[in-house]
C-alpha cells in the first residue's frame, strides 16, 4: 500500500525521440522497410556505415541475379540462391530503414514479451515478401505492366505504407501518452475525496479500497509494486496486425529485383523460394533486435525492484519512446512519401 502519486512523463524521452527522428530523416528518405537501400545507391550518396552497407547490398544484388542465371544451367544452384538470399535478408535488415524500428517500437510501447515480439517480426518479414510475390506476380502476368508502370505502382503501395505508419502512430500517441494523461489530470482532482475516504490506497486487485477513483489512480502507477498484467501486454491481435500491414505493405526493392528478373528468366518458383529465404534472414535480424529491446527492458525492472515507483515509470517510459518513436516514423515517411522524398527501398 501506498499514497496516491502520479507518474509524470520522463520529458528525456520527448527530447530524445526529437533527436533520434533528426538523425534518421536522412536515412529514411533514401529507404524502405526494413532498410532496402536503391541498388544504384552503391556507397555514393551514404557515408560511413550506411554507405558500406548499401554498397554490400548492390552485391547482393548481382550475386542473386548471377544465381538465377546459373539455375538455367544447373538446377543445383538453386541452393546457393538461397543461401545468398537468406544471407541478404540478414544483413540487409541491418541498413536505415523503418520496419525493424516500427515493430521494435510497438513492442515496447505494448509492453509485449520477447516471444510476441519474435512472432510480429517473423510474420511482418513473411509478410512483406508476399506482398512483393503477390505484387510482382499481377503486375507482370495480369496488368502486363512496364517497369516504369511498376515504380509508379510501388510508389503507392510507399505511400499506403507510410500512411498506415502514421496512423498506428497517431493511435499509440493516444492511448500510450495522451490518455494516461488524461485519466491522471482526472484522478489528481479526485485525489482530495478519496483521501477524506482513506487516506492510504490499497491497489491490490480485489480490495474493498479500490473505488472506481482508486483504480484509475493505481492504473496510473500509484500501486507499491506493479501488478504482474502491466509487465506483459494484452496481445490484441487487430492492433498487432496494423503494425504488420503498416510495415510489409511496402515491398522490399531486394524482393522486387529478385522476382522480376526470376519472371524474365522462366524460374518463377525459384524467384518465390529466394524472397522466402530472404523474409526469414529479415525476420530472424529484427527478432534479435526485438529481443534485444525486451531484454534491456526487463533488465530495467530487475534492477529498479518491486518496491517502490521506479518499475512502473521504467514501464511508461518504455510505452511513451516506443509510441513517439512510430509517430516520428510516420510523419518523416509520410511527408516524405508525398514530397517525392521517398526511396526506392
Amino acid at each position: 500500500m501506498t499514497r496516491a502519486r502520479a507518474i509524470l512523463p520522463v520529458p528525456a524521452v520527448v527530447v530524445a525521440m526529437v533527436v533520434l527522428a533528426a538523425a534518421i530523416e536522412p536515412a529514411l528518405a533514401q529507404a524502405g522497410p526494413f532498410g532496402v537501400g536503391a541498388p544504384e545507391v552503391g556507397g555514393g550518396s551514404h557515408g560511413g556505415i550506411f554507405g558500406w552497407i548499401a554498397a554490400q547490398q548492390s552485391g547482393f544484388y548481382k550475386a542473386m541475379t548471377g544465381g538465377l542465371r546459373a539455375m538455367r544451367a544447373d538446377p543445383h544452384a538453386g541452393w546457393w540462391l538461397i543461401a545468398v538470399a537468406f544471407a541478404y535478408g540478414v544483413f540487409h535488415a541491418a541498413g536505415p530503414g523503418h520496419g525493424k524500428a516500427v515493430i521494435t517500437s510497438y513492442v515496447l510501447a505494448n509492453n509485449q514479451t520477447w516471444k510476441r515480439g519474435v512472432f510480429l517480426s517473423f510474420v511482418s518479414a513473411l509478410f512483406q515478401g508476399a506482398v512483393a510475390i503477390v505484387f510482382v506476380g499481377v503486375a507482370i502476368t495480369v496488368f502486363r505492366l512496364t517497369s516504369l508502370q511498376m515504380t509508379d505502382a510501388t510508389m503507392v503501395l510507399e505511400r499506403t505504407s507510410a500512411m498506415a505508419i502514421l496512423a498506428l502512430g497517431l493511435w499509440l500517441g493516444w492511448t500510450k501518452i495522451v490518455a494516461p494523461m488524461v485519466v491522471a489530470y482526472r484522478g489528481a482532482r479526485a485525489a482530495p475525496a478519496v483521501a477524506r475516504e482513506e487516506d492510504v490506497i490499497d491497489c491490490a486487485i480485489g480490495s474493498p479500497q479500490r473505488t472506481p477513483i482508486a483504480a484509475a489512480l493505481c492504473a496510473c502507477g500509484q500501486s507499491h509494486g506493479p501488478d504482474p498484467s502491466t509487465l506483459e501486454g494484452t496481445f490484441d491481435l487487430r492492433r498487432a496486425f496494423s503494425a504488420i500491414v503498416a510495415v510489409g505493405v511496402r515491398p522490399c526493392t531486394g524482393a522486387l529485383i529478385v522476382l522480376v528478373f526470376a519472371f524474365a528468366q522462366g524460374l518463377v518458383w525459384a524467384g518465390m523460394a529466394a524472397v522466402t529465404a530472404m523474409a526469414i534472414g529479415t525476420g530472424l535480424t529484427v527478432a534479435a533486435l526485438a529481443t534485444i529491446a525486451v531484454t534491456a527492458r526487463g533488465f530495467a525492472l530487475r534492477i529498479a525492484g518491486e518496491e517502490g515507483p521506479w518499475p512502473l515509470r521504467i514501464l511508461r517510459t518504455a510505452e511513451i519512446g516506443g509510441a513517439l518513436m512510430v509517430l516520428s516514423m510516420g510523419i518523416l515517411l509520410t511527408g516524405a512519401a508525398f514530397t517525392g522524398g521517398g526511396g526506392a527501398g
